[in-house]
């Protein structure tokens, strides 16, 4: 997929997201939505952000158990972000969050 079909498939899995979460307490919501072959994954955090992660369906490798590890890490390093007493509320996250998540990406995904 190209970058504005991700972007919308990632906005329209968004809206299963927030309809899930009222129905669980999980943080780790599993594939909420399918597009031809991507699979949508999510994790909606006890402080409502939501993130969701887009796979190509059957090929990840590890699995499921290979996702909800890298929304582990990618939670622990946005709770860890988030913490920071400099960061304003309306500030981006920054570099180090990005990196987290980009190396967590590639050690489990």
């Amino acid at each position: 997929l190209d970058a504005p079909m991700r972007e919308l498939v990632v906005r329209a899995a968004l809206d299963f997201v927030d309809e899930r979460s009222w129905e669980t307490n999980a943080t780790y919501l599993r594939v909420v939505d399918r597009f031809n072959d991507v699979d949508a994954h999510a994790h909606c955090a006890p402080t409502r952000a939501r993130m969701v992660l887009l796979t190509n369906g059957a090929r990840t490798s590890g699995g499921e158990e290979a996702v909800r590890g890298f929304f582990g890490e990618v939670h622990e390093a946005l709770a860890i972000a988030t913490m920071n007493p400099m960061l304003g509320e309306d500030e981006a996250l920054g570099s180090a969050f990005d990196e987290r998540a980009r190396s967590a990406a590639a050690r489990r995904l």
